[in-house]
């Protein structure tokens, strides 16, 4: 265990790594090599994968060895790293999928977001099949449930438990490592106070297995971010989170923030 500075105060801790719950899926959004590096050399222990949802530069600006050398980076401190799910919805919707994982290996990436949030849902027997292949390829897999809003298309019907609780099931047994709750979603139960619903997805599928996705537009949802915090407890999974803003969700996370009234004085001062 790493020596601290302050070891004699009582502190919140975490949870070592690797872990199943407690994850912290920091996005890249661009970030060059030198930022990237001197950033993971800080915060590597609070951070469990890289989301690289910088889909613009994966797919037509960077060159294939800047995308190696940034994941060569967090595969060096101990952070698997995939891409956000846009480009495998590109790739899926022009035939492409196989060829997707394949290069996403060659590139370096440990793992892939297998979605349909912007796009029609992929028929069960399709997105099984998908999972697998990836999955056997040595690809850690992260699927999604819920729609972003595209226009009046997607996103407007809230989640029903039972499909819901269906689909995880059915990608978890198919070999995906997690599963997201879009944020849209999540927005829909704390603003209808469906927290009941959330709940029993929770409990049908596992806290361990379920990933929240807490930010959109390069923004963190601070409101969602604590309710999560608040119902679920501190052991939740996230994503979304960016950079500038990871420091300050750790620090939530573990009762040390504005943001949720400083759990950790309150309960001391609460006794």
């Amino acid at each position: 265990m790493t020596q601290t500075a302050f070891e004699f105060l009582e502190f919140p801790k975490t949870t070592a790594k690797p872990r199943g719950v407690r994850w912290t899926i920091l996005s890249d959004r661009g970030l060059n090599v030198v930022d990237q590096s001197h950033l993971l050399d800080m915060v590597h222990d609070i951070v469990d994968r890289m989301k690289n949802v910088d889909h613009v530069g994966l797919l037509q600006r960077h060159p294939p060895d800047r995308i190696i050398e940034k994941n060569e980076i967090c595969r060096r401190y101990g952070i698997g790293v995939f891409p956000g799910g846009v480009p495998f919805e590109i790739a899926y919707m022009q035939g492409k999928a196989s060829a997707f994982f394949r290069r996403l290996i060659d590139l370096g990436f440990t793992g892939v977001e297998i979605s349909a949030d912007c796009i029609p849902p992929i028929a069960p027997d399709t997105r099984d099949r998908l999972i697998r292949e990836a999955t056997d390829l040595g690809l850690e897999v992260f699927t999604e449930v819920g729609y972003k809003r595209v226009g009046d298309v997607l996103g407007n019907e809230m989640l029903e438990v039972e499909d819901t609780v269906r689909s995880i099931s059915a990608d978890i047994n198919a070999g995906a490592l997690k599963v997201t709750i879009e944020s849209n979603e999540l927005t829909n139960f704390m603003q209808h106070e469906q927290l009941g619903r959330l709940i029993a997805i929770v409990e049908a599928v596992g806290l361990d297995r379920l990933v929240f996705e807490i930010g959109a537009g390069g923004k963190v949802n601070a409101e969602l971010a604590i309710w999560l915090l608040e119902k679920l407890g501190s052991d939740v999974n996230v994503e979304n989170i960016e950079p500038d803003r990871l420091l300050h969700f750790e620090a939530m996370r573990r009762g040390l923030s504005r943001a949720g009234n400083f759990k950790f004085f309150a309960d001391r001062l609460a006794t």
